[in-house]
């Protein structure tokens, strides 16, 4: 764990996966650099697939 802390060390991305699922998390959450990438991550994580279409289709069209 140290290791990881100090940045010596990643830890596997199949582990990552574990993690998430544990925590019921998406497995990107833990690869967000900004805390609102971390929040839409969990957001988005937490919609029901059918909601998770609109909400990408929402988020690209206010890049328009």
């Amino acid at each position: 764990m140290n290791r990881y802390e100090l940045g010596k060390r990643a830890p596997a991305y199949e582990l990552v996966e574990r993690f998430a699922k544990v925590l019921g998390v998406p497995t990107a959450y833990f690869y967000a650099v900004a805390e609102d990438e971390a929040q839409l991550l969990l957001a988005f994580g937490k919609l029901p697939k059918a909601k998770r279409s609109q909400a990408v289709e929402f988020v690209v069209g206010l890049n328009k």
